[in-house]
């Protein structure tokens, strides 16, 4: 029995890791790079801004801006377009409160066609918001949610699929689906930025796990990635273990 257990953690934690890659454009882990580990060759290129500093190290980016340092702020330009018709983005972020922390000087991401367009951020309260044009908030955490807190890690997606013109968006708080909107035809996007950039202030937060892609993720395959992924050593240990407990009974 154990080791049927075993055996089904080790798949299921296979077909979860699976559904969660389909459609990957571009994938950041920030080991000390930019580099895509989707293996689509999308390499990031850091934005450097006289108001601002970054650090890329195990697995997480840092972007801080100093108070008032206007939009002269550091971020990760990700050369990537999202697909207008159907996408999501996915990633890990703690809001840090560094050097002030209210709207317009914590942008979580925006775009380099419309800085008022596919674009988070977040408010002094902890409120946080994501839309794919302006007037079409997603409203994420609010004081009923609740408000996001200065230093806690939270897992945010949002995902979008355009029909006939009618495009219907979802966000999501620690695998949780937490408001569906719908708004009209997404405009052209231009390449999608991690943190400020295109007159946006810049984040004071830190990074993991950055995925975009090019499908709309299902609420399962955004729960799955709100979860860090085991590696590919922690499967091939369930799997050997299984095997060891095998030959034990056997």
């Amino acid at each position: 029995m154990k080791t049927n257990k075993l055996l089904m953690a080790s798949s299921l934690a296979c077909v979860m890791a699976g559904s969660s890659h389909a459609g990957l454009v571009a994938h950041y882990e920030f080991n000390g790079d930019l580099t895509d580990s989707s293996g689509n060759g999308n390499t990031a290129t850091l934005v450097d801004g006289s108001g601002g500093s970054s650090t890329n190290t195990g697995g997480k980016l840092t972007l801080i801006h100093a108070t008032n340092s206007g939009s002269n702020t550091e971020y990760v330009d990700t050369g990537v377009t999202p697909s207008t018709t159907a996408g999501t983005i996915a990633f890990f972020y703690t809001n840090t409160g560094i050097g002030g922390n209210h709207y317009s000087y914590n942008s979580t991401y925006s775009n380099a066609a419309n800085g008022d367009d596919w674009e988070m951020w977040s408010y002094s309260d902890g409120r946080v918001r994501s839309r794919i044009e302006s007037g079409t908030q997603s409203e994420l955490q609010t004081p009923t949610i609740p408000n996001a807190v200065i230093g806690q890690e939270y897992h945010y997606a949002f995902t979008w699929v355009d029909t006939a013109g009618t495009v219907t968006y979802k966000g999501y708080v620690d695998g949780v689906l937490i408001t569906t909107d719908t708004g009209g035809q997404a405009p052209s996007v231009g390449a999608l930025y991690i943190g400020g950039g295109n007159n946006n202030h810049g984040a004071n937060g830190i990074y993991g796990d950055f995925r975009i892609y090019d499908n709309t993720l299902d609420d399962a395959a955004v729960a799955a990635l709100a979860v860090p992924e085991p590696s590919s050593a922690a499967l091939l240990g369930l799997g050997g273990l299984a095997l060891i407990l095998r030959r034990r009974k056997g």
